[in-house]
């Protein structure tokens, strides 16, 4: 694997790295970045929790993702506009943080889980869109969404602490 560490210190030391890094910029990037984050999972928590039968069962999950899909992207929106932000405000640090790491794969995992229950259990939602009970593999793509957004938020909230 080629060492990036040379263009990580490049990024660091270049001005908008600083600007951000020694201003109030950090903190107002930051706090956006959380409002972004705080939409996308209550969003997506309560379509989990509708998926797994454990709320709203009288919305049709249909319904439902018309209504809160396009605050979960506008918010995924917000918050790839405003990471790289945060990133380049310290790219070595980063780059490295094992919390970090964790957090980019799992927000990876989380994509591949949506993905795979858009192949899966989303192809047959007009069978069972005005059900109660949804089918296993809607439930278990609503546990497994749950889990690593959960994880997401730890390991975010763990990168101040851990190297």
């Amino acid at each position: 694997m080629p060492d990036i560490s040379p263009y990580l210190e490049w990024l660091q030391n270049n001005w908008p790295s600083t600007a951000i890094r020694d201003t109030l910029w950090f903190p107002a990037i930051e706090t956006v970045h959380l409002f972004g984050l705080v939409t996308l999972v209550g969003t997506m928590v309560a379509l989990d929790l509708r998926l797994m039968d454990l709320w709203l069962q009288r919305w049709p999950v249909s319904s439902l993702m018309k209504k809160i899909m396009p605050w979960t992207w506008s918010a995924f929106g917000v918050m790839l506009l405003t990471g790289p932000g945060l990133f380049i405000s310290d790219p070595l640090r980063f780059f490295y943080n094992t919390a970090f790491r964790i957090k980019m794969l799992l927000i990876i995992l989380a994509g591949v889980n949506a993905l795979i229950f858009q192949l899966t259990a989303f192809r047959s939602l007009p069978e069972w869109d005005v059900k109660a009970r949804t089918p296993r593999s809607a439930k278990i793509a609503g546990v497994i969404s749950i889990l690593l957004w959960c994880g997401v938020v730890t390991a975010g909230r763990w990168i101040g602490f851990v190297e």
